[in-house]
């Protein structure tokens, strides 16, 4: 995942509205000022010398600028100049420099300078226009601008606009080129926000109590009539589209302050400006709907609070019917009684009070030295290396003081999903080096992991002056070919089941079936503990990373679930291998299935390999000599690849919610090799695969595969199954 993010540390002021020189997009944060020629035009953005209202504060992406672009009329109107820059900051002078010259624009003669920051149009759009009208024709959507700067893949930046006057001066019309001038033009503009600021603070009443796990209590906001569209320029009349009902946003973007008294949450939403006076209520006014959940007291006269399962509220967000730019609307409202269950027809909180400031705009003083402002800027947070041992390209810093990089860790995800620490000769190979000056790449350097696993490695780039001054990194290397695995819950075959419509699990008795017998081609569903395969079940994870796994029944004549052990230190865990290229003992690719959706058996599909296939736990062990079974007969090749088909193993993710996997199959041939080889064998330990394959052979979809490492006898089977998302990596 690809994070992106600017931070700014200031002494002695506020953060920046922007920042200071760039000589031209390529050359971000120069380690050296540029030198004044006399005919250049130099631009101040957000100079602290211009006046500014300090009402309310704004911070990270409110402030940020990622390009400007700069378009100049004439007196005509017509344009002149255009050119997209993208700013940094230099540290001392503060400016932007245009790749326009001074001598270019007609001495004496005024102009226009137009501002327009963040635009998510292309700078095409602005290089076509031809007169001023048709730069206030243009306008601009954003769809998710109520979330712009809080992740998941929300805007970084708001657009923003304004106009360059000369230093010193109020006046629009500006005089680019003077008479005799031998020095550079010096211009200076503060930008505007086109967005309002939207922040509702709902206070907690005598009668309910806010949920004390709010994140994952289904809390949800979003707004109605939501302005999403808006003109690039400020000052220009025009109807805002709208969006009448937003998808929810979670409750990770409120601030729960539940330590205060009494509790408190704000939600922070963001809009284009949008007038609804004397327009229709419903279609236009701009209201956050919000599900808080809560207790509420009960009107039973016991005084308890019982649990409300949804309570939705509507707030309309300004007592004068309209949004305007760069304006902040605090609304304050308290919730004494539960909501609306209906998220269409939330319950409209009463005695809501409503101020109007103005959004703040806050500056850099970049004058002098001794008001420096300190930063240090790292473009990623996370970064992945894919089988290389060196990236000199990938980490990019800027600061305003020479930089250090430290690697404070490494380590590797065991097969028993154990964190373990990379030591010894390998991790005095780990290194990551800051290129000279106040800007630069950052080569990070670590030999190809050999284990089969994925090599974390944590970075700290400092001030080397100030080492409280840091950001942090993790870098990924993967090997060409990985593995990474997920602790199992429990499992089951989707045909346990006789009259009831869904099978027996772990969770749901049904019929009570858990085992299943084979006899003269019939099989026969046992409901206690019995079968040449029978249901499992995690019931203890070991501080090794290691499972007790039990075999799981249900009573006869009651609803009571029990257990007797299969193993006190098993291995529950699946495992996910990653190939990247094909060799000469196989092909990467995705093996073909039949209409049933059992591994096809030919000979051509024997030879694939799935390039991302996972690999069922114990959970799925077949018994070889029990259940009437003889997996080396003529029948067996039907029976296990229906028992792949049937097989489902369950799990938990990352966030504790139940995940069923359901699509398993026989592996191919080669498939069945690879697992045997990245294995290794009963007294050697690999570091990302456990020793799994223990029998004399296994079964593949085309035929029985001896394990040149196993001494044991018996042919078993282990079922597979294509694995192409994320989510299953080491949880």
């Amino acid at each position: 995942m690809k994070r992106t993010v600017v931070y700014s540390v200031i002494i002695g002021c506020v953060a920046s509205l922007f920042l200071g020189a760039c000589s031209n997009e390529n050359e971000i944060f120069p380690s050296k000022p540029e030198v004044a020629d006399g005919n250049r035009i130099v631009l101040n953005i957000a100079s602290a010398t211009l006046p500014l209202s300090r009402a309310v504060e704004a911070t990270g992406a409110e402030v940020k600028v990622a390009h400007v672009d700069v378009l100049i009329f004439g007196a005509d109107e017509k344009r002149v100049h255009h050119e997209r820059i993208s700013p940094a900051m230099d540290g001392k002078t503060g400016t932007l420099a245009l790749s326009a010259k001074r001598e270019q624009f007609t001495a004496g003669e005024a102009y226009r300078v137009y501002l327009v920051a963040n635009s998510v149009l292309p700078e095409e759009d602005f290089a076509a226009v031809a007169d001023l009208a048709g730069l206030k024709s243009l306008t601009q959507q954003s769809r998710d601008i109520h979330v712009t700067g809080l992740g998941n893949n929300a805007p970084e930046a708001f657009l923003m606009d304004g106009i360059a006057r000369l230093k010193g001066s109020a006046g629009d019309n500006v005089v680019l080129n003077r008479a005799g001038q031998t020095e550079d033009t010096l211009l200076e503009s503060t930008l505007r926000r086109a967005a309002a600021k939207i922040v509702v603070v709902i206070t907690q009443g005598e009668e309910v109590r806010f949920t004390e796990d709010p994140a994952t209590a289904g809390a949800v906001y979003y707004l109605r009539n939501m302005p999403y569209t808006t003109s690039v320029l400020s000052g220009v009349d025009g109807e805002a589209e709208l969006m009448s009902t937003l998808p929810a946003a979670p409750s990770d973007y409120f601030k729960w302050d539940l330590e205060a008294a009494p509790k408190k949450i704000v939600v922070t939403a963001y809009a284009y400006a949008h007038d609804w006076n004397d327009k229709s209520q419903l279609e236009n006014e701009v209201r956050l709907i919000v599900n808080i959940p809560l207790a509420a007291k009960q009107n039973d006269g016991t005084q308890e609070f019982g649990e409300v399962m949804d309570s939705y509220y509507q707030i309309p967000v300004s007592k004068d019917k309209k949004l305007e730019r760069n304006t902040c609307y605090y609304v304050t409202a308290t919730v004494n009684a539960p909501g609306a269950q209906d998220p269409s027809e939330p319950e409209t909180l009463q005695d809501v009070d409503y101020s109007v400031v103005e959004w703040e705009d806050k500056t850099v003083n970049v004058g002098g030295e001794s008001e420096r402002p300190i930063f240090l800027y790292v473009n990623e947070e996370e970064m992945a290396m894919y089988n290389m041992e060196s990236d000199n390209t990938t980490l990019h810093f800027s600061s305003s003081m020479p930089v250090e990089a430290e690697v404070t860790g490494a380590y590797y995800i065991d097969k028993f999903g154990q964190e373990t620490n990379v030591t010894g000769a390998i991790r005095d190979q780990i290194s990551a080096t800051p290129a000279e000056g106040l800007s630069g790449n950052i080569a990070v350097h670590s030999p190809v992991p050999t284990n089969n696993a994925i090599r974390y490695i944590k970075l700290k780039v400092s001030h080397k002056d100030n080492p409280t001054i840091s950001r942090e990194v993790t870098v990924a290397q993967y090997p060409l070919e990985y593995i990474t695995n997920i602790q199992g819950w429990y499992s089951y075959r989707d045909d346990f089941k006789k009259t009831d419509a869904q099978p027996t699990t772990y969770e749901y008795k049904g019929d009570g079936i858990v085992g299943i017998s084979y006899s003269s081609g019939q099989y026969t569903y046992n409901t206690s503990s019995s079968g040449f395969w029978r249901s499992k079940v995690v019931t203890r994870t070991n501080a090794d990373g290691s499972s007790r796994i039990d075999y799981y029944t249900w009573g006869r004549w009651n609803n009571t679930l029990s257990t007797s052990s299969a193993e006190s230190n098993g291995n529950a865990r699946m495992y996910h291998v990653r190939i990247m290229a094909t060799s000469d003992d196989y092909t990467l690719g995705r093996p073909r299935l039949t209409e049933e959706g059992y591994t096809d058996s030919g000979l051509d599909n024997a030879r694939l390999v799935s390039p991302s296939f996972m690999i069922a736990s114990r959970l799925g062990f077949v018994n070889t000599s029990w259940g009437g079974i003889d997996l080396t007969g003529d029948y067996a090749l039907d029976v296990v690849r229906e028992h792949c088909a049937r097989y489902v193993e369950v799990y938990k993710d990352k966030n504790g919610n139940k995940v069923v996997l359901d699509d398993w199959r026989l592996p191919t041939n080669a498939e069945l090799k690879i697992i045997m080889k990245y294995q290794g064998t009963a007294n050697q330990s690999a570091d990302a695969i456990d020793y799994l394959l223990n029998a004399g052979a296994y079964w593949s979809a085309s035929e029985a595969v001896q394990n040149d490492k196993s001494n044991s006898n018996g042919t078993s089977v282990r079922c597979i199954r294509d694995a192409y998302d994320d989510e299953t990596v080491n949880q």
